[in-house]
């Protein structure tokens, strides 16, 4: 089976009166890939113009055919700096969330191959509805879809969310009390709350976990 898949005919599709917006899709997923032919279908102003499974067959898809759209995989983000062509770029990752850092330059916006198909759906038509001249300008920024980047929600406050996400970080007790600039017997203090308030049975499982969001991942 080839690496790059090119869908059907243009004449097998239904015809539209406006030009449908191009997209490719790099993923390394297989079932991904499949699936996302399956529910581009669905969108009647999108044609799917390949689908890559590796970084190098991305970049090489994208500057061949020029899309409106690309939709990557969190892992091919070093994709959209290898580009020559520069289009809107969904991020599709198999984790809830974008996690800490989840967005990058030129990229739109973030769905999780969790979502529902309407959410997908939704979420990449208003990409190809965007009316922005270019990627990267003062009015990207206020796209609501930039809020798709927002890691997940914790019940902690801001200090005891300011620690969570040092501990994502990997920094040890006293790099974090100087980094906050507060005692390392206060950083010991939010450590113990966070715990608690997140269910965790030990600092080993809170350090796990904080991993764990970082990356986009559920909570245990």
């Amino acid at each position: 089976m080839p690496n790059t898949i090119t869908p059907s005919h243009p004449a097998d599709r239904p015809a539209t009166t406006a030009r449908a917006a191009r997209v490719v899709l790099g993923h390394p997923g297989a079932l991904v890939r499949l699936g996302f032919a399956e529910l581009i279908s669905r969108v009647a102003d999108a044609q799917l113009c390949a689908s890559a499974e590796t970084i190098e067959q991305t970049i090489a898809a994208v500057n061949r055919h020029r899309p409106d759209v690309l939709v990557l995989a969190a892992d091919f983000r070093e994709v959209v700096a290898k580009m020559r062509h520069a289009p809107r770029v969904l991020l599709l990752s198999p984790h809830h969330h974008a996690g800490k850092g989840g967005a990058c330059a030129r990229t739109c916006a973030f769905s999780s191959e969790q979502d529902s198909t309407e959410a997908l759906v939704d979420t990449l038509q208003r990409v190809i509805a965007c009316s922005e001249a270019g990627v990267g300008t003062a009015a990207c920024a206020r796209c609501p879809l930039k809020l798709s980047f927002a890691p997940a929600e914790l019940p902690l406050s801001r200090r005891e969310r300011e620690v969570f996400e040092q501990i994502a970080s990997g920094r040890p007790t006293s790099r974090i009390a100087a980094q906050l600039g507060i005692s390392v017997k206060t950083v010991e203090t939010y450590r113990g709350n966070i715990k608690n308030k997140l269910g965790l049975p030990s600092p080993t499982a809170l350090t796990e976990a904080a991993l764990l969001w970082r990356r986009g991942m559920r909570l245990p």
